[in-house]
């Protein structure tokens, strides 16, 4: 969030780059773990399935969605792809809770 108040700094956005780049790695090194510790070895891999393959179709449509900003129906299909994704994951968290 500060990367545009101190743009015209190289060193502040060097900066910012590297905390940006230290957040995504401690990211990836705790998530394995954390989701190993609150849903057990049994269903690590399903669950992590579950966490990864939105996230990379989300990384890899991206730049897809970036160019419909300008468009007022991108708003409209993305606010809906989110509540039908939000409403999908719903049986996901009352199945975890039991299990």
């Amino acid at each position: 969030m500060l990367l545009p108040t101190v743009g015209l700094s190289i060193p502040l956005t060097l900066l910012c780059v590297a905390a940006v780049g230290f957040g995504q790695g401690v990211g990836v090194i705790a998530r394995p773990s954390i989701v190993a510790d609150h849903f057990g070895v049994v269903h690590f891999a399903s669950v992590l399935a579950a966490i990864t393959v939105p996230m990379a179709l989300a990384r890899a449509g991206a730049p897809l969605f970036a160019a419909w900003l300008g468009d007022w129906r991108f708003l409209v299909i993305g606010d809906t792809v989110a509540l039908v994704g939000a409403v999908a994951l719903i049986p996901m968290s009352t199945v975890t809770a039991e299990g």
